[in-house]
């Protein structure tokens, strides 16, 4: 029994260190391979996706907090709360042909120009927000740990308060 117990051991500790067996491909991104002389930032938007907005952080009755809304390109969106509270429905046709404005417009390299320095609040119980945009130059995202999101840059103003109108309702 003794010297089977250490292969016991062993067989274990390979097999914990196998990777999954099933491996989900992302059904929103296409990575585009070119020519080293070429390369691609982003990748290519292939879905019906405009923007996805993640909060995490702090504790919520279900755990750690996670709160993810989904808008789709023709308006509808989803929000999901921790693992089973979805939410449904469609914004405002204006308010959403003004954010699909914003968004095609967006300067991402002059918003990511201001790196957050400070500590990400995930640290002490707050939250992050994560956004990400999918423009028909691909797939660009913005954390608030990473890059200090002006909150005055009409992008954002209106990002928000979708996101708000929509929070608020759950």
């Amino acid at each position: 029994m003794k010297k089977i117990l250490p292969i016991i051991l062993m067989l274990f500790l390979l097999a914990a260190c196998e990777t999954p067996a099933t491996q989900f491909p992302s059904p929103t991104e296409t990575i585009v391979h070119t020519s080293p002389e070429t390369p691609v930032p982003h990748p290519v938007l292939t879905s019906a996706l405009l923007l996805k907005i993640t909060m995490t952080g702090g504790l919520c009755p279900y755990g750690g907090c996670h709160v993810e809304l989904i808008l789709d390109s023709e308006g509808g969106f989803t929000l999901k709360e921790g693992v089973a509270q979805t939410q449904q429905g469609d914004i405002d046709q204006a308010r959403f042909s003004k954010l699909t404005e914003y968004i095609d417009t967006a300067n991402f390299n002059k918003i990511r120009s201001h790196s957050f320095t400070d500590i990400c609040p995930t640290a002490y119980d707050g939250q992050e927000m994560t956004y990400t945009f999918y423009t028909s130059q691909g797939v660009e995202t913005i954390s608030s740990c990473e890059v200090v999101i002006d909150d005055q840059d009409p992008l954002f103003q209106l990002t928000n308060a979708v996101w708000q109108e929509i929070f608020s309702k759950r």
